[in-house]
């Protein structure tokens, strides 16, 4: 198994920015679910996997590339500003917002032993997130490129069919095959 790339701060911490990340922005990227984030998270899946490792990075910093005052307003308007958790607390500045953004990239580009395809639906999660980060970031040829990847990846998986058996799945096989469906629909 490749190296793990390291988390830039505390596990604390970045789980503190993990979960500030969907009151905020989870009504602008609806695919991935605060639940399943989390409870893979305290089971450790971001010790055993670098592909759910890339997605924590690469959500930590789209969390953070978006501007808090904007953030705030559209919250406090939405009516959940009793909710909102601080997107970018005291201490994560412009250089940890970019060292995240480098350890999600690595990240995205190593095989993982849990899942060694790099065309799985944590990869097209990481760079739909990568993309948008970048593009917040003004970068606009890195999002392009994660853009470009991330609908490459969903065409290698053809997240665009289904069959008979995905109807017939079981309860965690239908939690993926959602998330599957969200993706297609972003895209």
């Amino acid at each position: 198994m490749s190296t793990l790339p390291p988390l830039p701060e505390s596990e604390a911490a970045t789980l503190h920015h993990l979960s500030s990340f969907f009151p905020v922005m989870s009504s602008y990227i609806p695919v991935l679910d605060k639940n399943d984030m989390m409870d893979a998270f305290a089971n450790g899946m971001h010790e055993r996997s670098i592909h759910y490792r890339a997605v924590v990075l690469s959500t930590v910093a789209l969390g953070a590339t978006v501007s808090v005052v904007t953030a705030r307003r559209h919250t406090i308007e939405a009516g959940y500003e009793k909710d909102l958790l601080r997107p970018t607390p005291p201490g994560l500045t412009k250089e940890l917002v970019y060292t995240y953004l480098t350890e999600a990239k690595r990240a995205n580009s190593l095989p993982d032993s849990i899942s060694p395809s790099e065309s799985s639906i944590s990869g097209i999660v990481t760079c739909i997130h990568l993309f948008m980060a970048f593009e917040w970031l003004k970068d606009h040829d890195s999002s392009w490129e994660y853009l470009q990847m991330a609908v490459t990846r969903a065409q290698k998986l053809k997240v665009d069919q289904w069959g008979e058996t995905e109807l017939r799945a079981s309860d965690e096989r239908r939690m993926f095959l959602s998330t599957r469906l969200r993706i297609y629909w972003l895209l």
